[in-house]
């Protein structure tokens, strides 16, 4: 392990940003994205479905903004493959990619650098260690903030890679993406942070597979849903929540993310509903 200091850490921490290949989680209360930041640390990983993002911020129950902007957040939300999770009462800092970790005092914004006195401490992998000393920590930091995340966090959003399986499985084809969960539109449209339910980060699928239809393989229980334009009565399947009128009309433009009218699920007229996010926030949590 090594004590880091000043543009030391910094430097650290944007290693571990830009060389993540499988996995990164950024924990930071707060989060301001530099121009450097979005051309040149992260500027890799937004065409590598194979990376998992997990983001945690907090703070600032009444004003999101001023943890976490709208710009900067639009900025993640075209990542393949992303988690976003609130937690309320979040203070710690903490980087992750598999490789190397960094606990630490500084947020993810350049004010920290500048205007702080910022310290941590960078963890290496080492597998000589994981056998002798199964609780190293490397391992038992990333374990107990992943606790946290699942015990604390409510979940914002969710993105996950579409997937085609050939050679009998041995290989696959990015085909597209699925958002399972989408709630930053309901908080910019006036919903508080607070009035968050607490929506587990784990009940979502790692990556969705399909068929050659490009429909997601996943067996619903729900046998009746509504047309998310129309509202007329249809089987529940959330990769086609139109009736074949309406489906016609939506074909002509093909766009996953228009506002429609009805939930998918229960059918009640609800905001921020589209192709992609068909059932609105309460049969979201029951259908987790």
């Amino acid at each position: 392990m090594k004590h880091l200091v000043g543009e030391k850490l910094q430097k650290a921490i944007y290693n571990t940003i830009s060389m993540a290949e499988k996995e990164l989680i950024i924990v930071s209360p707060y989060i301001q994205l530099s121009k450097d930041l979005k051309e040149k640390i992260f500027k890799v990983h937004p065409n590598n479905s194979s990376l998992h993002i997990i983001i945690v911020f907090g703070k600032n129950e009444n004003d999101m903004e001023k943890s976490f902007k709208k710009e900067d957040i639009e900025f993640f939300l075209k990542f393949p493959n992303i988690t976003i999770v609130y937690i309320p009462e979040l203070h710690g800092k903490y980087y992750y990619n598999g490789k190397q970790s960094i606990s630490t005092s500084m947020n993810l914004i350049e004010y920290s650098l500048k205007n702080n006195i910022e310290f941590g401490v960078l963890s290496k992998r080492n597998f000589l260690k994981n056998i002798v000393y199964k609780n190293n920590f490397f391992n038992s930091s990333k374990k107990d903030i992943l606790n946290i995340i699942e015990k604390e966090g409510k979940t914002i959003f969710v993105k996950r890679p579409n997937y085609r399986k050939k050679y009998f499985g041995l290989l696959k084809d990015l085909v597209g993406f699925t958002i399972h969960l989408n709630l930053f539109e309901e908080i910019w449209n006036g919903k508080g942070l607070k009035d968050l339910k607490k929506i587990n980060y784990t009940s979502f699928p790692k990556e969705n597979y399909v068929n050659k239809s490009n429909e997601i393989e996943i067996i619903s229980k729900k046998e009746k849903g509504h047309c998310i334009r129309c509202n007329t009565e249809i089987p529940f399947n959330k990769n086609i929540p139109l009736c074949k009128r309406c489906f016609y009309q939506w074909n002509e433009y093909k766009n996953p993310d228009y506002i429609e009218s009805y939930c998918h699920c229960c059918g009640k007229k609800k905001t921020n509903i589209s192709k992609s996010t068909p059932l609105c926030y309460d049969c979201i949590l029951e259908n987790i």
